[in-house]
Protein backbone atom coordinates (compact mmCIF):
# COMPACT_ATOMS: atom_id res chain seq x y z
CA UNK A 1 0.00 0.00 0.00
CA UNK A 2 0.80 3.73 -0.76
CA UNK A 3 0.55 6.44 2.31
CA UNK A 4 1.34 9.16 0.05
CA UNK A 5 -0.53 12.51 -0.32
CA UNK A 6 -2.60 10.77 -3.53
CA UNK A 7 -3.39 7.51 -2.67
CA UNK A 8 -3.96 8.16 0.99
CA UNK A 9 -7.65 9.90 -0.14
CA UNK A 10 -8.71 6.98 -1.92
CA UNK A 11 -10.64 3.51 -0.17
CA UNK A 12 -8.67 0.54 -0.04
CA UNK A 13 -9.09 -3.14 1.20
CA UNK A 14 -9.58 -3.32 5.33
CA UNK A 15 -10.00 0.29 5.64
CA UNK A 16 -13.27 2.43 6.20
CA UNK A 17 -14.61 4.13 2.80
CA UNK A 18 -14.80 7.16 4.27
CA UNK A 19 -10.72 7.48 5.37
CA UNK A 20 -9.12 10.42 3.74
CA UNK A 21 -6.66 12.91 3.81
CA UNK A 22 -6.87 16.26 5.15
CA UNK A 23 -8.61 18.66 2.65
CA UNK A 24 -8.22 22.21 2.29
CA UNK A 25 -11.41 23.83 3.03
CA UNK A 26 -13.06 21.34 5.62
CA UNK A 27 -14.38 22.54 8.46
CA UNK A 28 -13.29 21.45 12.05
CA UNK A 29 -15.63 18.57 12.62
CA UNK A 30 -14.53 17.21 9.24
CA UNK A 31 -10.89 17.47 9.98
CA UNK A 32 -11.38 16.09 13.60
CA UNK A 33 -12.84 13.07 11.91
CA UNK A 34 -9.87 12.63 9.47
CA UNK A 35 -7.28 12.95 11.91
CA UNK A 36 -9.40 10.21 14.13
CA UNK A 37 -9.35 8.00 10.83
CA UNK A 38 -5.52 8.39 10.61
CA UNK A 39 -5.02 7.97 14.50
CA UNK A 40 -6.94 4.50 13.59
CA UNK A 41 -4.99 3.84 10.55
CA UNK A 42 -2.00 4.21 12.44
CA UNK A 43 -2.21 2.31 15.39
CA UNK A 44 -3.37 -0.43 13.29
CA UNK A 45 -0.01 -0.61 11.38
CA UNK A 46 1.98 0.08 14.37
CA UNK A 47 0.36 -3.27 15.43
CA UNK A 48 0.75 -4.93 12.26
CA UNK A 49 4.65 -3.94 12.36
CA UNK A 50 4.91 -5.38 16.02
CA UNK A 51 3.30 -8.73 14.45
CA UNK A 52 5.74 -8.91 11.63
CA UNK A 53 8.87 -6.63 12.89
CA UNK A 54 10.82 -8.05 9.37
CA UNK A 55 8.14 -6.58 7.20
CA UNK A 56 9.77 -4.05 5.66
CA UNK A 57 6.45 -3.24 3.48
CA UNK A 58 4.35 -2.84 6.09
CA UNK A 59 6.78 -0.91 8.22
CA UNK A 60 7.52 1.33 5.31
CA UNK A 61 3.51 1.83 5.22
CA UNK A 62 3.37 2.89 8.58
CA UNK A 63 5.92 5.27 7.72
CA UNK A 64 4.42 7.13 5.42
CA UNK A 65 1.48 7.44 6.89
CA UNK A 66 3.30 8.79 10.02
CA UNK A 67 4.77 11.69 7.53
CA UNK A 68 1.19 11.83 6.03
CA UNK A 69 -0.33 12.85 9.58
CA UNK A 70 2.63 14.65 10.72
CA UNK A 71 2.14 17.13 8.05
CA UNK A 72 -1.65 17.76 9.35
CA UNK A 73 -0.90 18.82 12.75
CA UNK A 74 1.13 20.63 14.67
CA UNK A 75 3.55 20.71 17.72
CA UNK A 76 5.35 18.04 19.76
CA UNK A 77 2.97 15.82 18.62
CA UNK A 78 3.81 16.19 14.69
CA UNK A 79 7.50 16.18 15.60
CA UNK A 80 6.93 12.60 17.24
CA UNK A 81 5.68 11.35 14.26
CA UNK A 82 8.25 12.34 11.78
CA UNK A 83 11.06 10.98 14.75
CA UNK A 84 8.66 7.53 13.76
CA UNK A 85 8.53 7.63 10.39
CA UNK A 86 12.74 8.10 10.30
CA UNK A 87 13.29 5.59 12.56
CA UNK A 88 10.56 3.08 10.33
CA UNK A 89 12.25 4.36 6.85
CA UNK A 90 15.68 3.34 9.07
CA UNK A 91 14.58 0.06 9.82
CA UNK A 92 13.43 -0.55 6.20
CA UNK A 93 16.55 0.44 5.04
CA UNK A 94 18.25 -2.31 7.19
CA UNK A 95 16.45 -4.57 6.29
CA UNK A 96 16.09 -4.12 2.47
CA UNK A 97 20.09 -2.20 1.91
CA UNK A 98 19.34 -2.95 -1.74
CA UNK A 99 16.30 -0.64 -2.16
CA UNK A 100 16.41 3.30 -3.00
CA UNK A 101 13.16 3.85 -2.02
CA UNK A 102 13.70 3.64 1.69
CA UNK A 103 16.55 5.77 1.36
CA UNK A 104 14.96 8.32 -0.93
CA UNK A 105 11.99 8.88 1.87
CA UNK A 106 14.46 8.65 4.74
CA UNK A 107 16.18 11.90 3.09
CA UNK A 108 12.54 13.40 2.76
CA UNK A 109 11.56 13.13 5.94
CA UNK A 110 15.33 13.70 7.64
CA UNK A 111 15.17 16.99 5.66
CA UNK A 112 11.63 17.59 6.54
CA UNK A 113 13.02 17.57 10.66
CA UNK A 114 15.86 19.65 10.26
CA UNK A 115 13.20 22.27 9.69
CA UNK A 116 11.65 21.75 13.05
CA UNK A 117 14.76 21.89 14.67
CA UNK A 118 16.20 25.75 15.99
CA UNK A 119 19.46 24.40 17.04
CA UNK A 120 21.72 25.20 13.78
CA UNK A 121 24.30 22.86 14.57
CA UNK A 122 22.06 20.27 15.06
CA UNK A 123 20.22 21.23 12.00
CA UNK A 124 23.73 20.91 10.19
CA UNK A 125 24.32 17.06 10.95
CA UNK A 126 20.46 15.87 10.20
CA UNK A 127 21.00 17.36 6.59
CA UNK A 128 24.13 16.33 6.52
CA UNK A 129 23.15 12.80 7.13
CA UNK A 130 20.16 13.09 4.46
CA UNK A 131 22.90 13.93 2.25
CA UNK A 132 24.67 10.83 2.72
CA UNK A 133 21.82 9.14 2.22
CA UNK A 134 20.93 10.71 -1.24
CA UNK A 135 24.52 9.91 -2.32
CA UNK A 136 23.92 6.37 -1.40
CA UNK A 137 20.36 6.56 -3.14
CA UNK A 138 21.88 7.85 -6.37
CA UNK A 139 24.43 4.59 -6.49
CA UNK A 140 21.14 2.50 -5.72
CA UNK A 141 18.96 3.68 -8.71
CA UNK A 142 20.69 7.08 -10.18
CA UNK A 143 18.13 6.97 -13.15
CA UNK A 144 15.26 7.80 -10.43
CA UNK A 145 13.23 10.89 -11.25
CA UNK A 146 12.77 11.88 -7.69
CA UNK A 147 16.96 12.23 -7.35
CA UNK A 148 17.39 15.66 -9.20
CA UNK A 149 14.15 17.19 -6.96
CA UNK A 150 16.52 16.05 -3.56
CA UNK A 151 19.40 17.33 -5.04
CA UNK A 152 17.67 20.70 -5.64
CA UNK A 153 16.41 20.70 -2.62
CA UNK A 154 19.51 19.99 0.08
CA UNK A 155 21.91 22.38 -1.70
CA UNK A 156 20.56 25.37 -0.17
CA UNK A 157 19.43 23.89 2.89
CA UNK A 158 21.18 25.48 5.23
CA UNK A 159 20.72 28.74 4.11
CA UNK A 160 17.20 28.10 3.60
CA UNK A 161 17.24 26.77 7.71
CA UNK A 162 18.81 29.86 8.60
CA UNK A 163 15.99 31.94 6.98
CA UNK A 164 13.04 29.99 7.90
CA UNK A 165 14.34 30.04 11.43
CA UNK A 166 14.87 33.76 11.37
CA UNK A 167 10.93 33.92 10.31
CA UNK A 168 9.65 31.80 12.89
CA UNK A 169 11.97 34.02 15.67
CA UNK A 170 9.70 37.06 14.17
CA UNK A 171 6.39 35.51 14.31
CA UNK A 172 7.24 34.68 17.68
CA UNK A 173 7.96 37.98 18.87
CA UNK A 174 4.54 39.41 16.82
CA UNK A 175 2.69 36.46 18.97
CA UNK A 176 4.77 37.81 22.30
CA UNK A 177 3.73 41.92 21.17
CA UNK A 178 0.01 40.73 20.24
CA UNK A 179 -0.52 39.22 23.86
CA UNK A 180 0.98 42.06 25.90
CA UNK A 181 -1.15 44.17 23.79
CA UNK A 182 -4.48 41.95 24.43
CA UNK A 183 -3.59 41.99 28.14
CA UNK A 184 -3.15 45.85 28.64
CA UNK A 185 -6.37 45.80 26.38
CA UNK A 186 -8.00 43.70 28.94
CA UNK A 187 -7.32 46.53 31.84
CA UNK A 188 -7.20 49.32 29.44
CA UNK A 189 -9.87 48.24 26.77
CA UNK A 190 -8.79 48.29 22.80
CA UNK A 191 -7.83 51.36 21.14
CA UNK A 192 -10.34 52.76 18.37
CA UNK A 193 -9.81 50.63 15.19
CA UNK A 194 -7.74 47.43 16.55
CA UNK A 195 -9.02 44.40 15.47
CA UNK A 196 -8.76 41.05 17.46
CA UNK A 197 -8.75 38.88 14.67
CA UNK A 198 -4.88 37.72 14.25
CA UNK A 199 -4.66 38.06 18.17
CA UNK A 200 -2.67 34.34 19.84
CA UNK A 201 -2.02 33.36 16.09
CA UNK A 202 0.72 30.62 16.32
CA UNK A 203 3.82 32.02 14.34
CA UNK A 204 3.22 29.05 11.91
CA UNK A 205 -0.10 29.80 10.85
CA UNK A 206 1.47 32.21 8.28
CA UNK A 207 3.95 29.81 7.33
CA UNK A 208 1.09 26.85 6.79
CA UNK A 209 0.76 27.29 2.96
CA UNK A 210 4.49 26.41 2.52
CA UNK A 211 4.04 22.86 1.64
CA UNK A 212 5.17 21.44 -1.24
CA UNK A 213 4.83 17.82 -2.29
CA UNK A 214 7.74 16.47 -4.21
CA UNK A 215 6.21 13.62 -7.16
CA UNK A 216 3.53 12.31 -4.34
CA UNK A 217 6.12 11.64 -1.51
CA UNK A 218 5.29 13.17 1.49
CA UNK A 219 6.00 17.04 1.88
CA UNK A 220 9.57 17.76 1.74
CA UNK A 221 9.08 20.36 4.69
CA UNK A 222 6.13 22.51 5.83
CA UNK A 223 7.48 26.18 5.06
CA UNK A 224 10.89 25.53 3.77
CA UNK A 225 9.97 24.65 -0.04
CA UNK A 226 7.73 27.51 -0.30
CA UNK A 227 10.33 29.72 0.80
CA UNK A 228 12.90 28.63 -0.99
CA UNK A 229 10.17 28.95 -4.61
CA UNK A 230 10.04 32.41 -3.84
CA UNK A 231 13.45 32.72 -3.67
CA UNK A 232 13.74 32.03 -7.30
Amino acid sequence: DCYCFNCVSSPRPNQPNSFTMMQPGMNAQEQQAALQMLAQELQRLRKAVEEKPDDDSTMFALAELCLETAMNIQGPQSAGLITEAIANYDKCRELKPEEAKYRIQLVSAIYLQSFMIPDKNIADKLIKSAEDHLDKAKELDPENARLPQLTEALKGARDLHAKVMEKQAEEAAKQKAEQVKAQQEAVNGPAAGDSKADANKPWWADLAGWTVVLGGLAAIGFYAMRLQAKQQ
